[in-house]
């Protein structure tokens, strides 16, 4: 068995982070699984006293709570691997056998009318103070970053990566999407143009960079949705939604905005908003009214 200064689940997360090659993201997704059944308990649990009942009952306070399916699913897998590490290498004598199944979660593409879009900028517009290490304000960097993303419909990741040399006087921008290894041609409008000019985008190498963790960009992208009754939306639902707004639009587009092969179902699966995309989609002519008699 661990020492008695390790029998605590964070102990030995540090424990498994030492013999293996862990990226700081998921340290971090096992360290907020631990730290989870450690406030549903009230103190830190020891390995010694982990079991299914403790487990289960963890569980279903997660899915009570206000957490999103896909929040609860993480947590429980996240901590089963510690759970099943820490029973293998002997640290506790009993792994987990009958854990509940996790909330399935709901694939339907959800995404944010342009007007929603357009509270998330007003509220960029409020913020104050800066971000030191890049040197531009909060305010300026985030209007830039929300109006690129959506004329682009580029990942967050790729966004960072946009090269000023990339960005044409037209407007015109070339980005190298990085999952699926090529280049990608999108089209800036005259506001997201001016929006980079104020943060200084061109005269950088990057137009849009990113110099703090994706865990910091996430919870900064939160608390600014958050306050304008956004707090479901990510990063990711911005890129849906400008999908989802050029195949309203341009019925087809959206799969080439994206990115994805000609013929490809994936934007329909994943992407793009139904609400948003059928809106506008031809109706049958309606029946005449009710006569008098009948209402």
């Amino acid at each position: 068995m661990i020492a008695r200064d390790r029998e605590t689940l964070l102990d030995f997360v540090a424990v498994y982070e030492s013999g293996r090659r862990l990226s700081a993201s998921a340290v971090y997704q096992y360290e907020q699984a631990a730290k989870s059944l450690d406030r549903f308990c009230h103190r830190s649990v020891h390995l010694s006293e982990l079991s299914d009942d403790l487990v289960n009952a963890w569980l279903r306070s997660l899915e009570r709570s206000d957490n999103a399916n896909a929040t609860v699913r993480c947590r429980r897998s996240h901590f089963l691997v510690i759970w099943r590490a820490a029973h293998r290498d002997g640290f506790c004598e009993i792994g987990p056998r009958r854990i509940r199944c996790a909330p399935v979660q709901d694939t339907t593409p959800h995404a944010m009318r342009r007007e929603q879009v357009e509270k998330l900028l007003s509220a960029a517009g409020r913020l104050d103070r800066d971000y030191p290490k890049m040197g531009l304000p909060r305010s300026a960097w985030w209007n830039m970053a929300i109006r690129i993303a959506w004329d682009t419909g580029c990942r967050q990741g790729d966004q960072w990566r946009i090269r000023s040399e990339k960005v044409a006087e037209n407007g015109t921008v070339e980005f190298y999407q990085n999952k699926v290894k090529k280049w990608q041609v999108a089209w800036l409008t005259e506001g997201t143009m001016e929006a980079i000019r104020v943060a200084g985008g061109f005269d950088r190498k990057y137009i849009c960079p990113w110099s703090y963790t994706g865990e910091h960009f996430r919870k900064e992208f939160k608390t600014l949705a958050k306050s304008v009754g956004l707090g479901w939306a990510t990063m990711k639902t911005l890129r849906k939604s400008s999908a989802s707004n050029v195949e309203a639009n341009h019925t087809g587009a959206g799969s080439s905005h994206l990115g994805h092969a000609p013929g490809s179902l994936i934007g329909h699966q994943h992407y793009f908003d139904r609400s948003i995309t059928e809106a506008q989609r031809p109706r049958p002519e309606p029946l005449s009214p009710m006569p008098p008699e009948l209402r």
